[in-house]
């Protein structure tokens, strides 16, 4: 009897190493969709000139084919696709991670470590970041964690907690996050993401890196992205619509974010005069008539009532000049090795969620104040954007990798633009 419940045991592991290398064969599949192919030298803009790095093809990351030995390539295939295999947690550090729905598990111990995370939200805690941050919450015990949000309307104190430690984890824009990482930052570059379709293809690919070039991108000194939140296109909003073309902004006072060296930089261009303000400030400078015109969100316009500062006569241009996003920024040596991968991943799953929060705050606009451009101003304001992204990038404020990343995309829907064929950025 004991011999034949041992045969049936070693069957039964036969078919476990069977099926176990059946997974390891799989086809493998793609997180984020392919439509554009980074050149083959992806250059690492935080490590030295020369250091062999990873490539960016067809929208995720493989190792380069012809400089990378086997081994190395055998890192960058996608994962399997299917069914996850079992994990029995016994308390012990498991090596290799376990893809389930996207998310990856079993990679560090039993035990639940706790962060407080610092979230930026105009609103306070019943703020659309802030409640998307919640599911964030919600799923961090299965990645290990045990996050806990506190929310705050001055960013300048996020910043200053999250660099002192006090911070595990903050929610930030793009412009606050620069500090941290220039290359997710620059996602946010003027006039770069020229629609919702862009924005959305760039923030796909970045957010489904494998780990190795995400270190490397996402990654610099004790900071990681793991997660960034589209928020919407960033408007003109002028106290009388009859502004509407770059002629006529001369001399008007233009709120500029403390610290914003591309806003200035942006104003001085156009002649106009900058207004330094803050995220609590800028909204009551436009509303009691200190300054003429601010750029900002369509979901501060409710909220901060700039409705306001518009009046009878006041307009919003309906012009994308940039993309707001909030970004996921933690220490990674606070976090469990998988949190901010998955992370990442939940930000993809939530991306109909935000833009869906987008479209209701853009809804709320009164359709009164929207100033249609005139077409002859447009390629006006596309040089003057243009400019300045590659000004700011030979100064070493944007990153020249993303730039070039969300140039391709805008040449992929758009083939003819000039911009495709002078390879500027």
């Amino acid at each position: 009897m004991a011999r034949i419940a041992w045969l049936f045991l070693f069957v039964l592991l036969c078919i476990a190493i069977y099926f176990g290398w059946q997974a390891d064969n799989r086809e493998p599949v793609t997180l984020a969709p392919v439509i554009f192919e980074i050149e083959k030298e992806f250059v690492n803009p935080y490590l030295p000139t020369g250091e062999p790095t990873e490539g960016v093809v067809s929208g995720v990351e493989q190792a380069e084919a012809e400089s990378q030995p086997a081994e190395l390539q055998s890192e960058y295939n996608n994962l399997p696709s299917g069914e996850a295999a079992e994990l029995i947690v016994t308390g012990e550090v498991v090596d290799e991670p376990v893809q389930e729905s996207g998310y990856f598990v079993g990679s560090y111990s039993t035990g639940i470590s706790r962060q407080l995370v610092c979230v930026f939200d105009p609103v306070g805690n019943s703020g659309d970041v802030f409640s998307l941050m919640k599911d964030f919450q919600a799923k961090s015990p299965s990645w290990g964690a045990e996050i806990t949000l506190k929310a705050y309307t001055d960013e300048g104190i996020i910043v200053d907690e999250f660099k002192a430690g006090k911070c595990d984890g903050a929610v930030l824009t793009g412009l606050k996050s620069r500090d941290f990482n220039k290359f997710s930052s620059t996602i946010e570059a003027v006039g770069a993401t020229t629609d919702d379709s862009v924005l959305r293809t760039a923030l796909e690919t970045i957010m489904s890196l494998k780990p190795k070039t995400a270190n490397k991108f996402l990654r610099n000194g004790p900071y990681e992205v793991a997660g960034i939140i589209p928020a919407g296109a960033i408007y003109a909003f002028l106290r009388d619509r009859k502004w509407d073309s770059l002629d006529k902004i001369q001399d008007k006072r233009i709120t500029v974010m403390e610290g914003d060296v591309v806003s200035q930089s942006m104003v001085r261009q156009s002649g106009g005069t900058p207004i330094v303000a803050t995220t609590t400030s800028f909204a009551g400078k436009f509303n009691n008539g200190s300054a003429d015109i601010i750029f900002a969100p369509a979901a501060a316009y409710e909220p901060l009532e700039l409705y306001r500062g518009l009046g009878e006569n006041g307009g919003v241009v309906d012009m994308l000049f940039s993309q707001l996003t909030f970004q996921f920024l933690i220490r990674h040596d606070k976090f469990p090795a998988d949190f901010a991968r998955n992370a990442r991943q939940n930000s993809l799953d939530n991306f109909d969620s935000a833009f869906e929060m987008v479209d209701r705050a853009t809804k709320t606009i009164d359709p009164k104040y929207w100033v249609k451009l005139n077409p002859k101003d447009k390629p006006g304001y596309a040089a003057l954007l243009r400019q300045s992204r590659i000004t700011l990038r030979d100064e070493g404020i944007y990153d020249g990798k993303m730039l070039k990343i969300l140039r391709k995309i805008r040449c992929k829907s758009n083939p003819t633009a000039a911009e495709c064929a002078e390879n500027l950025e």
